[in-house]
């Protein structure tokens, strides 16, 4: 069963919610876990679906769709970029679920219960808060190219401890 460590809030702008946060307030780094959400978008634009940042080891993931035919997961404050072939454009205004799972040594992206691979890892699961201030985002911005995120977010999870395996993405 997921553990709850805090909640979902989303900073708006007029009728415009710029991101969702998640108010971590128990979570620590490490080694395995995963992120999950449903997306539907049909911005041609890069979008970043989850980025967060750790005061504990400086590590960062940011994660999202780059462009009709790419996945790109940046990890360690966006000094490692890997760029994932995906079979198809899930910017088509349809529900996408996705999933991106990390264990100690490697990281896994699933979309709509697919895996389209990953690159390795050597950093670990990053989860917790940037001088006691929530540090977890779907739909931020993120490094690089990936911009804001322009479409529908639902059902947001982050699993620690866990990384998620194909059998229970699927």
């Amino acid at each position: 069963a997921a553990a709850s460590y805090g909640s979902l809030t989303s900073a708006a702008s007029g009728n415009t919610i710029n991101a969702l946060t998640a108010n971590l307030t128990s979570v620590t780094d490490s080694s395995s876990g995963a992120y999950e959400l449903w997306f539907k978008s049909t911005s041609s634009a890069a979008i970043c679906l989850f980025r967060n940042d750790s005061a504990n080891s400086g590590n960062a993931i940011c994660f999202g769709i780059r462009d009709a035919t790419h996945f790109e997961v940046q990890l360690l404050n966006g000094v490692t970029s890997t760029l994932i072939t995906m079979g198809s454009d899930p910017r088509d205004g349809n529900w996408h679920h996705v999933v991106v799972s990390i264990n100690a040594t490697a990281v896994t992206v699933y979309i709509d219960g697919v895996s389209i691979g990953g690159p390795g890892n050597s950093y670990g699961f990053f989860v917790g808060s940037v001088g006691g201030t929530p540090s977890a985002y779907f739909g931020a911005s993120g490094a690089g190219d990936l911009a804001q995120f322009s479409g529908t977010i639902s059902e947001c999870a982050l699993y620690r401890g866990t990384a998620l395996t194909g059998a229970r993405v699927t």
